[in-house]
């Protein structure tokens, strides 16, 4: 299975999305990878999702199979 991580990053007046695609296995420590080197862990400082793929996102049929 695969996740799809996304932030909203504060960078100057407004914010920044970045998102990555990763397995099952690597998704919490990319998060928190994020979480941390993005300053998001200081209070009201952006926000981190994370969100499993399934078919309706349409993306799945795209990455290589586990």
């Amino acid at each position: 299975m695969w996740y799809l991580i996304y932030a909203v990053v504060p960078s100057g007046d407004a914010g920044e999305v970045i998102w990555f695609i990763v397995e099952k296995d690597k998704y919490k420590e990319v998060s928190q990878i994020i979480f941390q080197n993005m300053d998001l862990d200081k209070e009201g400082n952006g926000i981190l999702f994370v969100e499993p793929l399934s078919e309706v996102h349409g993306l799945v049929n795209q990455l290589p199979s586990e």
